[in-house]
């Protein structure tokens, strides 16, 4: 054994120690939050609770986060494999059957997309998936232009290993993404 695995050995390196004082200035600066601070018990690193100054934000912003990630993972798993490569879209039969409840959802479907473009906007500053949500957002809302805008956020690698990550998981084949565009 030489010297680099003997200091490397998780056995011999020490855990972090990070004061308190140091953890809320950190976070403070980072991400504007105050509060107080538990340290949680570990074996091998170091990790605090913050309790917000104002009452019942962790609780409220914890559960909207959570929503959202679940309704993104509902919305990635209910895509077809060729959502991104048609060229055209299927129009809705429901449309012509029944006129006001197609109406309905129509409305409801973009609430809940304009809900998920809001908040993955907030995660891209706090936590969370915030260009998925986004995407999903996207997708669930009608405007002009929306399959190209869709078409170029999947083609950012990020997004597209995002995506298909959360497909895996739950058994689901990959979804086809459209060519990247030269110049």
């Amino acid at each position: 054994m030489n010297s680099t695995e003997d200091t490397m050995s998780p056995v011999t390196v020490a855990p972090p120690d990070f004061a308190i004082e140091a953890v809320a200035a950190v976070v403070a600066e980072k991400y504007h939050l105050q509060g107080e601070y538990t340290q949680l018990v570990s074996e091998r690193d170091q990790n605090f609770l913050l309790r917000t100054v104002e009452p019942g934000i962790d609780d409220v912003c914890g559960r909207k986060v959570v929503a959202c990630r679940r309704l993104a993972k509902q919305l990635v798993l209910a895509l077809t494999d060729d959502y991104f490569v048609r060229h055209r879209r299927d129009p809705a039969r429901q449309r012509r059957r029944r006129p006001l409840l197609w109406a309905a959802l129509t409305v409801g479907k973009n609430a809940v997309g304009a809900a998920l473009i809001l908040a993955g906007l907030a995660m891209l500053v706090l936590p969370g998936q915030g260009l998925l949500t986004i995407l999903m957002g996207l997708a669930l809302t009608n405007f002009p232009g929306k399959f190209a805008v869709e078409r170029r956020l999947v083609r950012l690698s990020s997004v597209a290993r995002a995506l298909n990550r959360v497909r895996e998981v739950a058994g689901r084949p990959p979804l086809e993404y459209p060519p990247k565009e030269a110049g």
